[in-house]
């Protein structure tokens, strides 16, 4: 067969992998928290492909691109949040395929042991923000600043006359990731400097690549520079770096990051059997893994034979793996309230991780002399049936409070029809239901999920919990012929949450 066709196979096992962790719950998880009050802005009129200065998000000027997926989604779809959970699914097929590709540069040959690092990736359970819209940007960065790497190295290591086409490609992608989110900004730093395992120093793509990908950095820089001076309003950055952080601080999260690499098992590990229903996609996972595992590792046996790598690229390609789970989440060290998190900063850093444990279980079937493949993948099914396991618990809880808040918009809707504009509807919150922070934030964005559903912006809605204080200190005093609320008097049409 064909090199071309059998490595089409490959790519589709990967999408069926990453297809699997969507089978349980199909594509009709909603937004959660932030999510609403973006949306909110489109339904206005706003545009956020690209945030300016002074505009609705100025707080976020300094990531301009950072809702575009947003809007993307919205723009295909205003009516359901689908587009959010197709464009999930694809970038971290996309991711997965990079990191595949990417090893494949590598470690020539290596396909199997590539596969088994993208297949780690996608499932690495040291992060637990994989499903949730609030860091789906995040992922959009993350991903384009992979695949500018390989679009990088394609142009410096093909000599002919069309691989000078790769160049613009990986500039726009790097210029997207930055703009989005700069959780790459370390590695793009270096990446031009890894090339040197291709070409000699001297070499002249070498130098061009490097120049263009400084160059996008540094119109990144420029340009969140400028709209930090562009406008007198405080940046969501402001907000979150510190005056000053101990080296300590530093240190003990950068270990915490470390460890969390390890003990992300030890997490998914007792999280076996608690959702006993998505036992069955747990099993699919695994069997696509070996299934598709054994036709690369046919295929590579047949196609590929005699390449061999040596002790020291090996070891060359762990130390690099080993520094991406630091220059992955580095971006967060400066932030006291994120860097010690276990939510959204280590999504690049489990590239790393991913590949140093393909690595580790790589080497060690390498000392038996026959069924080395296959002890290989046998090495490595426990650790993606715990991924799948930790990924779709994940995906789960998101997918439950998704659900919930459907049940509380789908009550009022019931209960009320139509309102008319201007109205103020208050729930009472009789069982707690709104009080999580993935049930609209604690209630904050209660009042954008009402807007979007009535397709109306004129509503206001209150919310008063009746069982516990409000984590978000909400008050609500009932007079006779009034409802006070967070120190605002207001006339109200009471709906209450059965």
């Amino acid at each position: 067969m064909p090199r071309s066709r059998w490595s089409s196979v490959t790519y589709v096992g990967m999408f069926l992998l990453t297809l699997v962790l969507w089978l349980p719950f199909s594509f009709k998880t909603t937004g959660l928290m932030e999510e609403w009050g973006v949306i909110r802005i489109m339904e206005t009129g706003s545009q956020l492909f690209f945030i300016t200065p002074n505009s609705p998000l100025d707080g976020h000027r300094m990531r301009p691109l950072e809702v575009f997926i947003h809007s993307l989604a919205h723009a295909l779809d205003p009516d359901s949040f689908l587009f959010f959970n197709v464009f999930q699914l694809l970038l971290m097929f996309g991711k997965m395929a990079a990191v595949y590709w990417l090893v494949l540069q590598f470690l020539p040959g290596r396909r199997l042991l590539a596969f088994v690092s993208g297949a780690l990736f996608l499932v690495y359970p040291a992060d637990r923000a994989l499903f949730t819209f609030r860091a789906i940007h995040i992922q959009v960065a993350l991903c384009s600043f992979l695949w500018a790497a390989c679009l990088l190295i394609v142009f410096i290591r093909r000599r002919i006359r069309t691989a000078w086409l790769p160049l613009p490609g990986a500039v726009l992608l790097l210029l997207f990731s930055l703009m989005t989110y700069q959780v790459a900004l370390p590695l793009a730093m270096l990446t031009p400097l890894t090339a040197l395992a291709f070409v000699h120093w001297r070499d002249r793509r070498l130098w061009i690549a490097s120049a263009a990908g400084y160059g996008a950095i540094a119109v990144a820089l420029g340009y969140a520079y400028w709209a930090l001076q562009a406008s007198t309003g405080a940046t969501y950055e402001m907000g979150l770096v510190a005056p000053a952080s101990t080296a300590g601080d530093v240190f003990d999260a950068i270990g915490l990051a470390y460890e969390r690499q390890v003990t992300g098992w030890a997490t998914a590990w007792r999280g076996v059997g608690f959702y006993r229903p998505l036992e069955w996609a747990v099993i699919a996972g695994t069997l696509v893994f070996l299934a598709t595992g054994v036709w690369v590792a046919r295929r590579e046996r047949d196609n590929e034979p005699g390449r061999p790598v040596s002790a020291r690229r090996y070891l060359m390609v762990a130390a690099a793996a080993g520094a991406i789970v630091l220059l992955g989440m580095a971006v967060f060290l400066t932030i006291p309230t994120d860097r010690r998190q276990g939510f959204r900063i280590y999504l690049l850093a489990m590239a790393g991780s991913a590949v140093v444990l393909s690595l580790l279980l790589f080497g060690i079937s390498r000392l038996v002399r026959r069924l080395r493949d296959a002890l290989f993948l046998m090495l490595a099914v426990p650790f993606v049936a715990l991924g799948y396991t930790f990924a779709l618990q994940d995906h789960q809880f998101f997918v439950n409070n998704s659900l919930l808040q459907q049940q509380i918009l789908q009550d009022m809707v019931n209960g009320a029809p139509r309102l008319t504009k201007d109205s103020f509807v208050v729930f009472l919150d009789h069982t707690q239901a709104v009080e999580r922070e993935y049930v609209f934030s604690y209630g904050l964005y209660l009042d954008a999920a009402v807007n979007y559903v009535y397709g109306d912006q004129t509503i206001r809605t209150g919310y008063c919990p009746l069982k516990s204080p409000s984590m978000v200190k909400i008050t609500c005093t009932f007079e006779p012929s009034s409802l006070h609320i967070s120190g605002q008097d207001v006339e109200a049409t009471v709906l209450g949450i059965d």
